[in-house]
């Protein structure tokens, strides 16, 4: 389809009200990626000189999501063109929405007073890992009255979060469909009254009640929780929830002074309705209390062993039908002392990140005589090396920040511990190195701007005890531009526009650019063949 074909549709659009991008696609160059003038370039291809890259137009077989944001201050919401097949449309027109404002009250039922909450809301967006979040507190008038006042894009069914100030009562959810068209909408929260409950009777292992736990139910499906309830000396216990709950789990976090109860969640709940009671629940015993010491030490690459300060330990297990869980520290000697419940556990080391020692798991039984005198024996992290080139050539890609990130141990079994990381940069020949736990990365890179060569995600990188990697071949790029217009035609300027990768289910920019005072922009995004 040619631009003179798409002519006519396109000033249809405008003039229904839009916002234009017109694209145009690039082939990568055979010699270099990087030109000053078109003499530089090989072939039919040209210089590109605001990114100075050699391109040709051609068709690209990428598909790209594109979210486009304008300033903070600005009228227009942002806004998503999903699978933009680059090669079968040379132009396309992406609606900028202007935002809608909602305002009015938050109340509670059966009062006309507004009160003080925080409004958040939020909906999920197209592109994987995005949202439209917009949050407001409801503020006093000169009147006195409370009111919330809250621009949201336009379409959209949210999410509404509202937290009560000055209450415990707890976070109430809702789901409210917002129009095109700005409107007065009061929110109503239920009153104290209207909430379930949740009571139940605590007792210790060997039948006394457990007084001064404290106790809080969470939805499992949803990020709904209860008041926070200790118990009383009966080991009784009452919990307020929201009204048309589903399914909770009951979590003791704290115990008396003196007594400490390690994280746990006692029990699953299928909550229905009777009355403004959901009864009384028998809950299990609590299982005995242990206390232990434990040693973390590093053993290097001789065999040497020394202790290790400022490990992590992550305790989890499956008690009494729920999780369990506790966290300590070693100090200078290497030793931790936590409270646990008798039972089997999975132990979590992290050391930190700089530590030349890779993080550790290991299940064990722990009783009143095997918690105290464990150690823990942590292993040399994993020396790594590897080179990043171009997969048109055999020159390496000096200068580019890589970013090795744990997504799943190498063994099933074992549960992946979030923010282990390694950052390198590659050197003169492209070639990197560094130490790294066991583990499959994803491998995000960012070449140099002057490179000329965009950005790519490696997924699934295995990172095992052989340390060598194959080379991690960029491809070459390929320049998208476009221009942004409102419903006049008038170009806007600052609008932020950021590419994706439409097969690649990681939140990843391939490539963003701000338009300028004509609403153009330009990215460098990866060249794919084109499919024959």
């Amino acid at each position: 389809t040619t631009w003179r074909r798409l002519a006519p549709l396109a000033a249809l659009l405008i003039a229904l009200g839009g916002c234009a991008i017109q694209a145009l696609k690039s082939s990568p160059p055979t010699k270099s990626n990087q030109c000053k003038v078109s003499a530089d370039c090989t072939g039919d291809q040209a210089c590109e000189p605001e990114l100075g890259v050699c391109v040709r137009t051609e068709p690209n077989a990428l598909r790209l999501d594109l979210q486009l944001s304008p300033p903070s201050d600005s009228l227009f919401g942002r806004e998503q063109y999903v699978d933009w097949n680059v090669s079968e449309k040379p132009a396309i027109l992406v609606k900028l929405p202007r935002l809608v404002r909602l305002s009015g009250l938050v109340h509670v039922n059966g009062q006309s007073s507004g009160i003080r909450a925080r409004v958040l809301f939020a909906a999920t967006g197209a592109i994987s890992g995005s949202s439209y979040r917009y949050e407001t507190t409801s503020t006093e008038n000169s009147d006195g009255s409370l009111n919330y006042s809250l621009d949201v894009k336009p379409g959209l069914t949210y999410d509404v979060v509202v937290t009560r100030s000055g209450t415990d009562l707890p976070t109430t959810r809702l789901q409210i469909s917002v129009g095109t068209a700005g409107e007065r909408l009061d929110i109503v929260l239920p009153a104290a009254a209207d909430h379930w409950k949740i009571a139940g009777k605590l007792f210790w292992n060997d039948g006394t009640p457990a007084e001064g736990v404290q106790l809080q139910a969470y939805e499992i499906d949803g990020s709904r929780t209860s008041t926070i309830s200790s118990s009383g000396t009966d080991g009784a216990f009452e919990l307020l929830i929201p009204p048309a709950a589903t399914h909770y789990a009951i979590r003791a976090s704290s115990g008396p002074t003196g007594t400490v109860v390690p994280t746990l969640d006692l029990v699953e709940l299928e909550v229905t309705n009777d009355g403004t009671n959901v009864g009384v629940v028998d809950f299990p015993k609590l299982p005995a209390s242990i206390s232990g010491r434990i040693v973390v030490v590093g053993r290097d690459a001789n065999g040497n062993t020394a202790p290790l300060a400022n490990v992590s330990l992550i305790f989890t297990s499956q008690l009494l039908g729920g999780k369990v869980q506790s966290t300590a520290l070693s100090d200078a000697e290497g030793a931790a002392t936590l409270t646990l419940f008798a039972g089997s556990y999975q132990i979590t080391a992290v050391p930190p990140l700089e530590s030349p020692f890779a993080l550790h798991q290991q299940t064990v039984s722990l009783d009143a005589r095997t918690s105290s005198g464990l150690q823990i024996e942590l292993s040399p992290k994993l020396a790594v090396k590897g080179q990043l080139r171009l997969a048109n050539g055999t020159t390496g890609l000096k200068g580019a920040t890589m970013i090795f990130t744990l997504t799943e141990s190498l063994s099933s079994d074992l549960a992946v511990v979030e923010g282990r990381r390694l950052t390198v940069v590659t050197n003169g020949s492209g070639a990197y190195e560094g130490q790294l736990d066991p583990g499959f990365y994803n491998v995000f890179v960012t070449p140099t701007i002057t490179s000329g060569v965009p950005r790519k995600v490696f997924l699934s990188v295995a990172i095992d005890e052989s340390g060598e990697l194959p080379d991690l071949l960029m491809d070459p790029s390929a320049v998208v531009s476009g221009q942004v217009v409102d419903a006049e035609g008038n170009p806007l300027a600052g609008i932020t526009v950021e590419a994706f990768d439409h097969a690649n289910p990681l939140p990843f920019t391939l490539a963003s650019g701000t338009t300028d005072e004509d609403g153009n922009f330009k990215l460098l995004v990866p060249f794919v063949e084109p499919i024959p």
